[in-house]
């Protein structure tokens, strides 16, 4: 970018001016695009919606941890949305015929959803319904798999909210 200079040394001037050039305004713009690219700049279309598909595990171990289940969607959604833009919450239950509990846009009528809850069913595998979220969350929707068991990562892309811990019989 810098033509080679003399290596005289020139009294009493500190700064030397970039030479301009075609080359380096190319470069700059260059390096701006790769910015721009890399931070992913988002415009979102009025009318957007966020779409966040819950799946609760509907077995009886859960029931002892509603009141947790409730608690912890209060406090680990909000961060998740969006602002100034719509959501869209389905709450389900993990069994493959698991209806629907919830759906709707208030977040304070999900969580009361679960206050009538009542799991009972046996231990099963979540995949079945966590695949449904996903489709009803869409690609660009979050999938939330809400268990009492420690699970490391759920399958679909769905973020696990563990609510259990051990406890005597």
């Amino acid at each position: 970018l810098l033509e080679t200079l003399d290596k005289e040394s020139v009294g009493g001037k500190r700064f030397e001016r970039i030479r301009q050039s075609l080359p380096l305004w190319l470069q700059i713009l260059v390096a701006l695009l790769l910015a721009w690219v890399l931070a992913a700049p988002r415009w979102e279309r009025s009318g957007a919606v966020q779409r966040i598909a819950i799946v609760v595990d509907c077995s009886a171990s859960m029931a002892a941890f509603r009141d947790e289940a409730m608690i912890s969607l209060q406090q680990e959604v909000p961060p998740l949305l969006r602002p100034r833009i719509a959501s869209e919450f389905t709450l389900v239950e993990s069994h493959r015929e698991g209806e629907t509990l919830y759906h709707g846009s208030n977040l304070d009528e999900l969580v009361a959803s679960l206050a009538n809850w009542e799991p009972r069913r046996s231990a099963h595998q979540a995949e079945a319904a966590l695949r449904a979220a996903r489709s009803v969350a869409g690609e660009g929707g979050l999938v939330l798999f809400l268990t009492d068991h420690a699970i490391e990562e759920a399958p679909f892309g769905a973020q696990v909210l563990s609510v259990g811990r051990p406890l005597e019989n």
